[in-house]
């Protein structure tokens, strides 16, 4: 891979590789490194490998990973760095699916209307360091990948996830209106079949396709 790269080993091997722990036996082996967004530091732009042809036998593999084949997070994780990644859900379920998701933030919204504080009508919860903490199902990032839009700064609109909702009414995602309301999404992925995931948002709507820019 340094070869590859027009790289003295050493310098490849102080940029690029790291010792880490295998998760099969325990036993210390050298892997690459990856940035604080969990992307290996070879891909550059739109995740295009700067050594691709010279990748290793576990990148070859990819993305048909135990942990990526088993579905739910590892596969969304996956699905964020490689967007050619995609879960075919029948256009009728689909469609089921969104009908009763937006009955469920209809229902939402009407609860937390009496108990709402909040002030900032034209903040983004895809913005700034709260998006860190902002999480959606993939059910969520679905709908808002076909229905979000740019209203007054916020870029999902109508289509914001359950998360952003309660944190902008003052309502921890933990609490009991909180727990309530995903357990009622779990009963619509349930009852429509529609694939089950959950992860950090602006993770989910990228692999979507989604623009994530900031409007002006």
């Amino acid at each position: 891979m340094a070869r590859a790269l027009g790289m003295q080993t050493g310098a490849f091997v102080a940029l690029h590789v790291r010792e880490a722990s295998d998760p099969r036996d325990g036993s210390r082996r050298l892997a690459l490194r990856e940035r604080a967004d969990g992307r290996c530091t070879l891909l550059e732009g739109r995740n295009t490998c700067r050594a691709y042809e010279s990748r290793p036998a576990h990148c070859r593999d990819f993305p048909y990973w135990p942990s990526v084949m088993a579905g739910g997070a590892g596969f969304e994780a996956a699905r964020a760095t490689c967007p050619g990644i995609a879960v075919a859900v029948a256009p009728e379920r689909a469609g089921i699916a969104f009908e009763r998701l937006e009955a469920l933030y209809g229902a939402l919204e009407a609860e937390l209307a009496d108990s709402s504080s909040d002030s900032t009508p034209d903040g983004c919860c895809l913005d700034g360091s709260a998006a860190d903490d902002l999480y959606m199902s993939a059910l969520e990032a679905d709908y808002a990948a076909a229905h979000g839009h740019t209203a007054h700064g916020c870029r999902l609109g109508a289509a914001r996830p359950i998360g952003c909702r309660l944190a902008r009414a003052g309502v921890g995602c933990e609490a009991e209106r909180g727990e309530h309301a995903r357990a009622r999404l779990r009963a619509i992925e349930r009852e429509t079949g529609h694939p089950a995931a959950y992860g950090e948002a602006r993770a989910l709507l990228r692999a979507r396709g989604f623009a994530l820019e900031s409007t002006p």
